[in-house]
């Protein structure tokens, strides 16, 4: 699981980037056991109201489409979703209206394999480059082929961000690195739309063994019914391992579950 906050810090202005000291006291209660850097991290976030400064920061919490595009928007551009999009062009879109040309479900979880896509397509949108259609093929043609095919496109994106950054897309404080630490989630989120959301530990208890196969206790169990369901015809039709069947078929419409 992918956690947003550990590569995406950063903030844009016209010039040099000085974020000062952090003085901003951090409530949170449920951060104690994260990274110095990442606490700090939280305290620039509330200092300039990219945060909410409340007790519980609540960093497993997944993501729906809509919480995670207005903080992307926010944290890489600076920007609300009512802004337009080229500063000081009052003509140009809103990030809304850009969004809104996108294919998401904003009442939907991020599905965390799907970020860099999002980010790619709309990179593109920004900066007004079109493709015929957008499948993974075309994507990846895309990305492989951007200094021949498609440098011309490519060449507006950079264009774009260029002009939109004034030639500088840096972190706080001017640094050509900022470390912002990174959080460690306490379990891993997927979600199934006929069994919702489940969650895995991240670290398992159980002591590590190498040259056998691995697995958390909840999938040993679960292949030990499958293996015992295929011992004889009457156990793979019986009610018990029909379902078990039917369970295995629910489990492939899961996704990794972006969190906060």
């Amino acid at each position: 699981m992918i956690q947003y906050l550990d590569t995406h810090v950063t903030v844009t202005n016209n010039g040099m980037t000085d974020f000062g000291n952090v003085s901003e006291e951090l409530i949170y209660t449920d951060v104690d056991n994260q990274t110095q850097e990442f606490r700090d991290t939280l305290r620039y976030l509330v200092k300039y109201g990219i945060l909410s400064s409340r007790k519980v920061f609540d960093g497993d919490r997944p993501l729906t489409w809509d919480e995670y595009l207005r903080l992307h928007i926010w944290a890489v551009y600076h920007k609300r979703l009512s802004d337009n999009t080229i500063p000081g062009d009052t003509t140009s879109p809103t990030f809304e209206a850009i969004l809104k040309q996108l294919p998401i479900d904003r009442r939907a979880y991020v599905n965390s394999a799907k970020r860099d896509t999002f980010e790619l397509i709309l990179r593109m949108q920004l900066a007004g480059v079109r493709l015929p259609e957008y499948t993974e093929v075309i994507l990846d043609q895309f990305i492989t082929q951007k200094d021949t095919k498609y440098h011309a496109e490519w060449q507006k994106i950079d264009d774009f961000e260029y002009l939109y950054f004034k030639g500088l897309k840096m972190s706080p404080n001017g640094a050509s690195y900022y470390n912002s630490g990174y959080y460690m989630p306490k379990s891993s989120l997927s979600y199934n739309p006929v069994t919702g959301l489940s969650s895995e530990p991240i670290f398992r208890n159980d002591p590590i063994r190498f040259g056998e196969y691995e697995s958390t206790e909840k999938a040993k169990k679960a292949l030990e019914a499958q293996l015992e369901c295929t011992r004889t015809s009457a156990k793979y039709f019986s009610d018990r391992c029909f379902q078990k069947r039917q369970e295995y078929l629910w489990s492939l419409l899961s996704y990794d579950v972006l969190s906060k």
